[in-house]
């Protein structure tokens, strides 16, 4: 995998606790976040197969 390291479970847990106590619409600009930066990398992904 590419970019950086996957966070280790506690650190997930961590977060999903974090994100359970924010405000509805705190956790959906991160999902829309985490959403935009993944079709980045499907699209670069994507240019990158073409040029191969």
């Amino acid at each position: 995998m590419e970019g950086k390291p996957v966070p280790e479970t506690s650190d997930v847990s961590a977060i999903l606790r974090q994100i359970n106590h924010m405000p509805l619409s705190q956790v959906a600009q991160i999902v829309q976040a985490a959403a935009a930066r993944f079709a980045a990398v499907a699209e670069s992904a994507g240019d990158e197969a073409k040029v191969s």
